[in-house]
């Protein structure tokens, strides 16, 4: 289990991230450890002779920890997925309330400022009332900003830590989650599902994924802009 729960974690980080993980995939995950742990049994009931040798005894240890183990987890896992998303559903509605109401206050409070983001040939000078987020590609940072009322996008050779570090002195620059960097400023709506919150930005489909250490923070912040 510890290999499978921490090896296996640290040697596929794109499967387990936080913005592709699933139900389906949280319970082939269950389904795959109860399975390891029904071969573990098996293997320590041999070893004690408790039983023999044969493919038809593994069966029938894998068997009896699957009915054991599988469908009581599965139903926890699905109860808990709707409890998830009722709440992030619920409270999302009341974020999107104080969001409407304090929409043109939030934009009137961002003043005429700009940062350069210089890395070669790849910087440029953005304005910070124009900038709607950024996103982590590796060594890179895509860029996206409002551009003669488009939106534009730039990748420039920084770390998204160290991007965060020019912007985080403006009160309105949020890291919501560790990939990315928002404008708060120009979110106009918040959703929720089972994984948490996610962010709605103006002239773009792209939705921002709220990391759950960070969810009270954003209620907070909107809740203390009267």
């Amino acid at each position: 289990m510890a290999i499978l729960n921490v090896g296996v974690f640290l040697a596929l980080p794109d499967y387990f991230s936080e913005n592709s993980w699933t139900t389906k995939k949280e319970i082939l995950w269950t389904i795959i450890n109860v399975f390891l742990i029904g071969l573990g049994n098996y293997i320590f009931s041999f070893l004690i002779k408790v039983t023999g040798f044969s493919w038809w005894n593994w069966l029938v240890f894998e068997a009896y920890t699957m009915a054991v183990g599988v469908f009581p987890i599965t139903i926890s896992i699905l109860a808990n997925q709707v409890r998830l998303r009722n709440k992030f559903e619920g409270q999302s509605q009341k974020l999107n309330v104080d969001i409407e109401k304090k929409q043109s206050q939030l934009i009137a409070e961002t003043g005429p400022s700009t940062i350069a983001l210089e890395s070669g040939t790849d910087g440029f000078t953005l304005a910070i009332e124009n900038f709607l987020y950024a996103k982590s590609d590796d060594n890179y940072v895509e860029i996206y900003y409002v551009s003669n009322s488009t939106i534009s996008r730039k990748i420039v050779r920084h770390t998204l830590t160290n991007v965060y570090a020019l912007l985080s002195r403006h009160k309105n620059i949020f890291r919501c989650h560790k990939s990315y960097i928002v404008n708060l400023n120009h979110v106009h709506r918040v959703s929720g599902n089972a994984q948490g919150y996610k962010l709605h930005l103006r002239g773009t489909d792209e939705l921002l994924p709220v990391s759950r250490a960070v969810n009270e923070t954003i209620k907070l912040y909107f809740a203390d802009h009267p």
